[in-house]
């Protein structure tokens, strides 16, 4: 009898074997939601108390900022950093690293607008997460901290390439396997954008996210910063980013045209003549759809915390309301907190910084489970 094989189609035990490996994925896929749920529950027990004379949300937006904390990390234990993120950009980090680098979990820090990488939070977090035996490193946004030298286009609330470069970075020169990056405000944004860019495709080494106050709709925020009641914070963003715009003619007077300065007297308008262009968007309104990170929220397949108070004054609770996140995601949303602000009014075994606290706790709780 001749034996007959039909070898462009699966067997019996092929079929069997996948539908197994599709079962198995299934139930693997099911445990790590669970635990992840677990993982959310735990961070969302400890609820934000705000200090009781800080509660109108633009006082906690300053109390948050102007709170004494500590902020001295010694210099022989930071090592500055360059990475190329793109053609014709450079970036600086100050960088915290443990002993055995490569076997040990790292934060990846990303400031808010105007920030660098000596901004409170940023010293403050990095102090806490180094005692949690983190690697930490401080990234400074495109000019922040005054690199304005190291590139000649600035940053921008969209601009996610920037730690996607150095993500692969830390991935393929420095081998790391456990990365967590956290974003402040402009840097949050950023964070969510590239985890909703990455979908299906993130690296296995980036474990999860956490953003806190997230401008996740730019157009929004716009108007928002533009009420009276923001009148002094949008004059205030206005003061640096005009102080930046100058630097940057400084060492690049053929690309920026400074003379236009007169004319940005509100957000918007500085968005309209500079930033969009700069960054070449061909609008202020293509500028706000493709920064913003609310479109891609919902294609987010990594573990996502996102913080963000109820009553922050710039960043308004709607956009939350309507936003589509991901099965992945969860949203810590205090009814107080201002924007970046959460400061506790009762110190225990943590310090008054309730937001930067939970996201520590977050990726803590998720290197404990890997």
């Amino acid at each position: 009898m001749l034996g007959i094989f039909f070898t462009g189609y699966p067997t019996v035990m092929e079929l069997m074997q996948t539908t197994i490996d599709v079962i198995n994925a299934k139930h693997q896929h099911h445990d790590s939601q669970k635990k992840l749920q677990k993982i959310f529950s735990q961070v969302g027990q400890k609820t934000f108390i705000p200090h009781p004379r800080y509660k109108q949300p633009h006082l906690m937006t300053l109390a948050g900022h102007f709170w004494p904390r500590d902020k001295f990390i010694a210099e022989h234990l930071t090592e500055e950093r360059i990475f190329q993120t793109d053609a014709e950009a450079k970036v600086l980090a100050h960088c915290h690293w443990q002993p055995n680098r490569k076997n040990i979990a790292t934060l990846v820090m990303a400031h808010g607008l105007e920030g660098s990488s000596n901004t409170h939070y940023m010293i403050g977090t990095a102090i806490k997460a180094i005692k949690l035996g983190f690697n930490v490193l401080r990234v400074n946004q495109r000019g922040g901290g005054g690199t304005h030298y190291l590139s000649p286009s600035p940053y921008h609330p969209g601009l996610s390439d920037d730690l996607r470069a150095i993500v692969k970075e830390l991935i393929e020169l420095d081998q790391l396997s456990e990365i967590y990056l956290l974003g402040f405000s402009m840097g949050a944004n950023q964070s969510l954008k590239l985890a909703g860019e990455y979908g299906e495709s993130i690296p296995p080494q980036l474990k999860a996210i956490c953003a806190i106050s997230p401008p996740i709709d730019l157009a929004m925020v716009t108007r928002s910063m533009h009420c009276p009641a923001n009148y002094f914070f949008e004059a205030n963003f206005l003061r640096v980013l005009h102080r930046s715009l100058r630097r940057y003619h400084r060492f690049y007077p053929t690309r920026y045209d400074v003379s236009q300065q007169w004319r940005a007297f509100t957000l918007r308008r500085f968005e309209e003549l500079f930033t969009a262009p700069c960054n070449g968007f061909s609008s202020v309104e293509e500028y706000y759809a493709l920064a913003s990170s609310n479109r891609l929220l919902d294609k987010i397949k990594i573990p996502t915390l996102v913080i963000h108070s109820q009553d922050d004054p710039f960043i308004p609770f709607k956009m939350f309301e309507e936003a589509r996140f991901s099965t992945t995601t969860v949203l810590l949303s205090p009814i107080n907190g201002g924007h970046m602000g959460f400061l506790r009014g009762q110190v225990d075994e943590e310090d008054r910084y309730w937001s930067e606290n939970r996201a520590l706790e977050f990726f803590n709780l998720l290197r404990q489970d890997t």
